[in-house]
């Protein structure tokens, strides 16, 4: 009768997988025997489940007589019972023989008469997150709802211990809630923000790159990748939530004296003066293409300035979009200016400032260079010019007029701004 009772509970409740294996270890960072692997077992129904009886597919395990599972609990099955209980602090049922392997295997749950009740398949290839590359993390299933045997149903693990094994973290939440967020793989709202190549006198090494995501999803940063003068065919097991930040350098503690924590890029790496660089989501696509050139009328940055992007929303690869930061930061005689992980201050002066949609103006300005004045050829009515130095600053302006005088300006690049009676023009002079 138990065994009739059990098989029509499994009948029930399969299709919306009563229990499920919700987080598997299956490469602990560890040398030779893997004492770490693990695989977590959730209750995903409303009443208890009996798992007297009950087999593992893929390790060879078979459950005794132990408590009922209630509901929204846990259990764990582990390799090494006493490992599991010192590294995470959790009880596990020791397995009797197998290993999980390092390149996917088809895992599964039997009950008490033998039926599979729950079968699903890992892998390491395409979208699966892959522990190989990222060591020491478990994975976790990010909906429990979903089809366990889709890539994308499953993230690397955001549990982080204090446990440190081979120079790796040990990444896990056996008996625990999940806490990975589903993969998403073609995200596009990352930006490049900010960018330091010209390195302080402090430090002539100090470079780095932030990464602000301006969506709406929270976003695992780990099959991520950048190109171009860095290389880093993947970011780091990160969860990057909306309206944050990501910093990654070439000295993980470069400006640790600041506050400023950053991932290291490695000694490889290092930002041309002329930076490009290449930032492509999962699908290989890439969200963001810059390419920082003087002659494209980026601003110029003198040491120790970073590149700050003014408006995540337009091209990243425009010039009219980057500023040189004005953010002072100093500590123990060290200055540089930048806004690392911080809101960026830089006032947008370039195209997002057109209304009404792009309009193409027949605008010209001449001459350009110039030494004395500018003038405003335009077939639309002027209103207003306003000029802005390299830091986005305004320092000239005119009303009802198509000439201004730039004879006080230093030497250098400048942006001007017309304000026309249909939209806003910026265009990039050079005063002699």
């Amino acid at each position: 009768m138990k065994n009739l009772l059990a098989l029509i509970f499994i009948l029930c409740c399969t299709s919306i997988n009563a229990q499920i294996i919700t987080e598997i270890m299956y490469n602990p960072p560890e040398d030779g025997v893997d004492s770490l692997e693990y695989l977590e077992i959730y209750n995903n129904t409303n009443a208890d489940i009996d798992f007297s009886g009950f087999s593992m597919i893929g390790v060879n395990y078979t459950f005794d007589s132990i408590p009922a599972l209630g509901p929204e609990e846990y259990l764990v099955v582990c390799k090494d019972s006493l490992a599991l209980s010192n590294n995470f602090g959790t009880t596990g049922y020791q397995w009797d023989t197998g290993a999980l392997s390092n390149n996917g295997e088809a895992l599964g749950i039997t009950n008490a008469i033998g039926d599979t009740v729950f079968l699903m398949t890992y892998g390491t290839m395409d979208s699966w997150p892959n522990v190989n590359l990222i060591s020491g993390s478990s994975i976790e299933l990010c909906d429990f709802d979903s089809d366990p045997n889709v890539a994308t149903s499953w993230n690397l693990s955001q549990s982080f211990t204090d446990v440190i094994i081979n120079n790796a973290l040990l990444i896990g939440s056996p008996g625990s809630p999940n806490q990975a967020v589903c993969q998403i793989q073609d995200y596009k709202d990352i930006a490049i923000s900010e960018v330091m190549y010209e390195s302080p006198s402090w430090d002539p090494e100090l470079q780095y790159i932030e990464l602000y995501n301006y969506g709406n999803e929270t976003i695992n940063l780990a099959n991520w990748s950048i190109e171009g003068d860095i290389n880093l065919s993947g970011l780091n097991n990160v969860q990057l939530a909306p309206d944050s930040y990501y910093l990654i350098g070439n000295n993980p503690i470069g400006l640790l004296d600041f506050g400023v924590t950053m991932v290291g890029w490695g000694s490889t790496n290092k930002i041309s003066l002329d930076p490009n660089l290449i930032l492509l989501n999962p699908t290989g696509e890439e969200v963001v293409s810059l390419l920082i050139d003087e002659d494209r009328d980026f601003p110029n940055p003198e040491a120790g300035q970073a590149l700050e992007l003014c408006d995540p929303l337009m091209d990243n690869n425009t010039s009219l979009n980057w500023s040189i930061a004005t953010n002072q930061i100093s500590m123990n005689g060290n200055t540089f200016f930048g806004t690392p992980v911080m809101d960026n201050t830089c006032t947008m002066i370039g195209t997002s400032s057109v209304s009404n949609g792009a309009i193409d103006y027949d605008i010209s300005i001449y001459p350009n260079p110039s030494y004395s004045e500018i003038n405003i050829s335009s077939s639309e009515r002027v209103d207003k010019i306003q000029i802005y130095d390299q830091l986005g600053r305004m320092i000239k302006e005119a009303n009802k007029q198509q000439t201004i005088t730039v004879d006080d300006l230093l030497t250098g690049r400048y942006f001007v701004k017309v304000y026309l009676q249909d939209g806003i023009n910026t265009q990039a002079f050079v005063k002699m």
